[in-house]
């Protein structure tokens, strides 16, 4: 089974945030979510990946970050 992201995510546009604040990491093999992260606020450009970290800045000057594999906070 493929569990996909809720349908307010607009995977058309990979720029976009849906109005939640949402971070999805999908796995590569079957699309299925592996772990997702909020934030308050809009993120202000794409996630990057750094040594196995997820760095997501914020309109709020805020990083969040997660463990790339886990999910966990950095």
């Amino acid at each position: 089974t493929i569990e996909a992201p809720p349908e307010d995510v607009d995977l058309d546009d990979p720029t976009s945030v849906d109005a939640g604040g949402r971070l999805y990491a999908l796995d590569i093999d079957d699309g299925s979510v592996q772990w997702d992260a909020t934030r308050v606020g809009a993120s202000v450009s794409e996630p990057a990946v750094a040594d196995g970290t997820v760095y997501w800045p914020g309109s709020d000057g805020d990083i969040l970050t997660r463990d790339a594999e886990t999910g966990d906070s950095g």
